[in-house]
């Protein structure tokens, strides 16, 4: 089972909960979203968050599959969910799509 593997699963997993669970008419579009907050992370933060809580390994367990020692796995796992939490709390600004693609259009020495 690769951290790819289970990053997906937690992933399918989060969307059907949310789908499940939406409250009154609010978007989902509009609010953070775990999605959105946790394909912004490095793919280091995303594998060991999804191998502690979707795998639910202990750190102790992720070390050893990693090959790591578990104190450096247990301050991976403390910063990666800061990140996470600094995103939900604060999510980055959302660009329309294509935008860039119109930008370098449009930018481009003709």
């Amino acid at each position: 089972m690769t951290a790819a593997w289970v990053a997906g699963s937690v992933r399918a997993r989060s969307m059907t909960r949310r789908r499940l669970g939406r409250v009154g008419a609010r978007s989902l579009a509009a609010e953070p979203t775990l999605d959105s907050a946790v394909a912004l992370l490095s793919e280091r933060d995303r594998g060991l968050i999804a191998l502690r809580f979707g795998a639910d390994l202990s750190a102790r367990q992720i070390a050893e599959l990693l090959g790591e020692r578990t104190n450096t796995i247990e301050v991976a796992l403390s910063r990666a969910l800061d990140r996470l939490r600094e995103l939900l709390e604060n999510p980055p600004p959302v660009r329309p799509a294509g935008e860039d693609h119109e930008r370098s259009i449009r930018d481009s020495p003709v």
